[in-house]
């Protein structure tokens, strides 16, 4: 149909029905007229002429139908013929093929259906590839944390199989071993608690989450400085450079804490203890930035980690609409984390 054709399979069967009956009359008019100068001409006015005239007329009249309904169910075979291709397309979306564009064409009912389902596939296909992707990185993630999971299960059932011998009698030996479990049961208890974290994180994305709106950035920097005893007590040296200033923030007070474990948990598993961590904090016109930096350690410079634990810290700051940055740039790791500022003050 061309563009100047009416919308709607009613008003464009009327617009051709119309076209069509116009230009069948111009035809009726001139069969009539050319049948009846026949007639005149081979029976003059013989008594039978006027029942030639009438065969004629009702000839004349069939075949102009006959012309109309062939052009209408042209018509309608080329309708029946687009719908069924829109069948055939749904029954392929049916199928999970969704790759196909969908040929939009007539200016209708029909084409406006043909587009809305093209607008469907391309957003169920689209979902489609995004659950995909999803997917397969939650399997490989799961696949991870099932490694990660096995090496301290393997040490910790090994060392448990010596203290069951009988013929172990080294209490020095025993303590140690015993020591080793403590460390391993507490590296299975922190990854089935990152992991937990990660898929409950999941499901926060992609609902609402009611954020705590208040003038809270000396409750942030107590959930810093509460965060950052594990290094304390494992030795580490702090150095603190952090404004004194009060800022209008939005953050949920659990998901700080867990963010902030995170990091400092992995300067203790991966970081070198002789080393100062850095935090410093900086403001900028829309956002406060708190900088963190230690010198990873050399035992633990090649160590292999799911790194799910960053992970979380990432989504946590999605969520707050801010950001998560860390990177390891030569033998130092380095994290940024960003919060937006609602004002100053």
């Amino acid at each position: 149909m061309s563009r100047s054709t009416p919308y709607g399979l009613t008003s464009q069967f009327l617009h051709i029905t119309a076209r069509y009956l116009l230009y069948l009359l111009f035809l009726f008019a001139f069969i009539l007229f050319m049948g009846n100068a026949m007639i005149d001409k081979f029976l003059g006015a013989t008594p039978d002429k006027h029942v030639y005239e009438d065969i004629l007329f009702v000839f004349d009249l069939l075949l102009c139908f006959g012309i109309y309904v062939i052009l209408m169910i042209r018509f309608l075979k080329k309708q029946q013929k687009y719908i069924t291709y829109l069948v055939d397309t749904i029954h392929l979306m049916k199928g999970g093929n969704f790759r196909k564009q969908i040929e939009i064409t007539g200016n209708n009912e029909l084409s406006h259906l043909a587009t809305h389902i093209d607008e469907l596939r391309k957003t169920v296909g689209n979902d489609k590839e995004l659950e995909k992707r999803k997917t397969e990185k939650e399997r490989r993630l799961i696949a991870s944390i099932s490694h990660d999971l096995r090496t301290p299960l393997t040490t910790l059932t090994g060392y448990l199989e010596i203290l069951l011998d009988e013929d172990f009698q080294d209490e020095v030996k025993e303590k140690r071993y015993l020591l080793h479990c403590l460390d391993r049961a507490n590296q299975l208890q922190y990854l089935i608690a990152t992991a937990f974290e990660h898929f409950y994180l999941t499901e926060k994305e992609n609902s609402e989450i009611e954020l705590l709106r208040c003038n809270s950035f000396q409750n942030l920097l107590r959930i810093i400085e509460n965060c950052s005893s594990i290094l304390q007590q494992k030795g580490y040296e702090i150095q603190w450079d952090l404004p004194l200033c009060r800022y209008s923030l939005v953050y949920d007070t659990r998901m700080m804490e867990r963010l902030f474990d995170n990091v400092f948990t992995n300067i203790v598993r991966y970081g070198h203890g002789d080393d100062a961590v850095l935090i410093r904090g900086e403001v900028t016109k829309y956002s406060f930035i708190i900088s963190l930096k230690n010198t990873i350690g050399y035992h633990n410079a090649s160590n292999q980690s799911t790194g799910i634990g960053l992970k979380n810290c990432k989504k946590i700051m999605d969520i707050h609409k801010g950001s998560f940055i860390s990177e390891a740039i030569d033998r130092s790791f380095l994290v940024s984390i960003t919060f937006p500022i609602q004002n100053k003050g």
